[in-house]
């Protein structure tokens, strides 16, 4: 059974010496039946700062630029929102101002993922 995007995470093992090494660990769960969760996790890292994430979403976006897009808007709200800054963030695209709003919706998930 695939793993989740939730469990790629609980998985990761961090290194002093290779502190960008956490995209290489969820990619190797890479294939054709659970890229949403992959992209997921990725996502996940890209939005709380983690540069090796990054560069792999993006790549990951480009690649599947349609797929992810479906898979966003059947998120809930809240994490739609969190994706979508991160997405254009990774891509360089301009964002809203809506820091306030991303913060409080940032602490709501996370709030609801200690859950």
């Amino acid at each position: 059974m695939a793993a989740t995007a939730e469990e790629m995470l609980r998985e990761l093992r961090f290194s002093r010496g290779e502190p960008d090494a956490v995209a290489r660990q969820v990619l190797r769960h890479l294939d054709d039946t659970n890229w949403s969760e992959v992209m997921r996790a990725l996502e996940m890292l890209a939005s709380a700062g983690w540069t090796d994430a990054e560069v792999a979403f993006r790549g990951l976006v480009l690649a599947r630029a349609e797929d992810w897009l479906a898979e966003c808007k059947a998120l809930p709200l809240v994490e739609r929102l969190v994706a979508t800054m991160t997405t254009l963030r990774v891509l360089g695209e301009p964002t809203p101002d809506v820091s306030d709003l991303v913060a409080k919706a940032e602490e709501a998930l996370r709030k609801r993922r200690a859950n």
